[in-house]
């Protein structure tokens, strides 16, 4: 197999080959993406009803911090970025807080998470004319370098192991790159998986955007090399999930033992989007085992469903000493987020009815700060990791919410006013009934629901965009004293005095709004137009 690999970069026809499939994928997606704004200007006039529309308010700041946050997040990134002076080159700063508490570390699950972000941006983004160059040549750069730290960090022996034998477990590192060495949960085995679905994305981008990069060989093979032992990143990456994702190890909060449920989700989507990458450097041999592995782990997912609780639960199987949890937990809308969005995607009936199970507990946990536009609505609140957390940025004297919770609910939201669009329907289960009662009463019967002509579909998904705005509106309201003004995002706030807490200017916050601002655009699209 390597022998043809080298054939085929040699004679060139690897580059004809991806490139043609990247494109043809881009491709795919910019064509659906006209037959939606086809289909939504045929259908406008019955999408529209009595509903309001948007606040213009909350869009005017939504806009205006989406600019913020954009540069916030690059001023954590080493090694130019305002806040990461000194770092190493594509050092991404979880943040740029040193003391009470220590984050000035960089993490292999907040890395990928925000280049997956920026990648969005780069796509979607729309900047002024003089400045567009400029954006794309540093996120290009800010791209490389992750890569090449990255390839780094794997090669960095580390408490949790070597490069063969389980460092690429390891969850975070020192800001130059060594290792950290300090007592931690380990292994984290969200990392390799989140970075593998990162560098896929950036290929991506470089298949329409920068297509010169996908003839720079030494670049390619440092990405992905058929050979095993596995020696380039993706594939050394795809190796370790295939071969460890059913073991336990700590969970996204570094705090519980056990198997799940984001863990799980991000390795689904790793091993997919590894095993088609994989075809198309010819290693078909590891793309029939990678998808193999992925179907295993498809099918060991309902393990996550409880039916006792009637919800999804954030962990099983816990191997290590913490109380009773209820299993109701931010990270299963994180999940459903950043997976596939086959198994357990963000509009499935299992997933919404965890996020009102746990909104629900959540409103009984911390006051709520928005209002709702229309009278007998429910409003957005804020939302924090999960129902027993104590962890309060500093100490354990009780926690609070998460800018980060907070927008991706939002985001699961926006997401399925997206996907009911686009079917032109939704089906109401006796399972989801109490969530789509909340989003409007007159849905008092199981069935499916359908946009064509239908007032109860047009109706609902409106007042879930606008249940969504709520939650994005909880945000501005711990972002903005007087609801206009930009400001930083910490990790937590307190829902009581509005105060920001825990680490400052946290990266991953700016990116899940980011993430959410940017959903929320197709959301409304569908609804409104642009």
């Amino acid at each position: 197999m390597t022998r043809i690999f080298t054939t085929i970069l040699r004679t060139g026809a690897l580059s004809a080959a991806f490139f043609a499939s990247l494109t043809f994928s881009l491709r795919y997606s910019a064509e659906h993406a006209l037959h939606d704004q086809q289909f939504l200007s045929h259908h406008k006039e019955s999408v529209l009803s009595s509903v309001p529309t948007p606040d213009t308010a909350l869009e005017a700041w939504l806009h205006d911090q989406h600019i913020y946050a954009f540069n916030q997040m690059l001023a954590n990134i080493g090694p130019n970025g305002a806040n990461a002076r000194g770092t190493a080159p594509g050092c991404i700063l979880a943040s740029p807080s040193r003391h009470a508490p220590n984050y000035y570390y960089q993490w292999i699950r907040d890395g990928g998470i925000v280049i997956s972000s920026l990648v969005e941006q780069w796509q979607k983004g729309k900047w002024p004319k003089e400045e567009e160059k400029r954006i794309l040549d540093r996120l290009l750069k800010v791209f490389m370098d992750y890569v090449d730290i990255q390839k780094n960090l794997q090669w960095t022996k580390n408490p949790s192991g070597g490069f063969y034998d389980g460092g690429l477990g390891e969850p975070k590192f020192n800001a130059d790159g060594s290792r950290f060495t300090g007592n931690w949960g380990r292994p984290q085995r969200d990392g390799p998986a989140l970075r593998t679905i990162a560098i896929i994305d950036v290929l991506r981008v470089a298949a329409t955007t920068y297509p010169t990069l996908l003839t720079d060989y030494p670049f390619l093979r440092k990405l992905y090399e058929p050979s095993l032992p596995a020696t380039s990143i993706i594939k050394a990456d795809l190796e370790y999930v295939a071969h460890t994702w059913p073991r336990d190890g700590f969970d996204l909060w570094e705090e519980v033992s056990g198997v799940h449920f984001f863990t799980a989700m991000v390795q689904l989507k790793a091993l997919e989007d590894g095993a088609s990458l994989a075809r198309k450097f010819g290693d078909h041999g590891a793309a029939d085992f990678y998808e193999g592995q992925a179907k295993e782990l498809g099918r060991s997912m309902w393990k996550f469903w409880d039916e006792k609780r009637g919800h999804l639960v954030s962990t099983v199987g816990i191997t290590s000493r913490s109380p009773p949890r209820s299993g109701l937990n931010c990270d299963l809308m994180l999940g459903a987020l950043h997976g596939n969005g086959k198994v357990f995607p963000p509009w499935s009936w299992e997933v919404l009815t965890s996020l009102e199970k746990l909104v629900r507990v959540m409103n009984g946990r911390y006051p709520n700060r928005a209002p709702p536009r229309t009278e007998g609505r429910p409003s957005g609140s804020a939302i924090g990791r999960y129902t027993e957390d104590v962890y309060d940025g500093v100490g354990t004297r009780g926690g609070h919410a998460w800018f980060i919770c907070t927008a991706s609910v939002a985001r699961v939201l926006y997401a399925s006013v997206v996907e009911f669009s686009k079917k032109q329907k939704f089906e109401v289960t006796p399972r989801n009934l109490q969530f789509f009662r909340m989003m409007n009463p007159e849905i008092i019967h199981v069935g499916e629901i359908e946009m064509m002509d239908d007032r109860l579909f047009n109706e609902t998904v409106r007042w879930m965009f606008e249940y969504a705005d709520g939650f994005m509106d909880v945000v501005r309201r711990h972002v903005s004293e007087d609801g206009k003004k930009v400001g930083h995002m910490a990790e937590q706030f307190d829902p009581w005095t509005g105060r920001q807490l825990g680490a400052r200017d946290l990266t991953w916050s700016y990116g899940s709004f980011l993430t959410a601002v940017e959903e929320r655009g197709r959301a409304r699209a569908w609804i409104w137009g642009k």
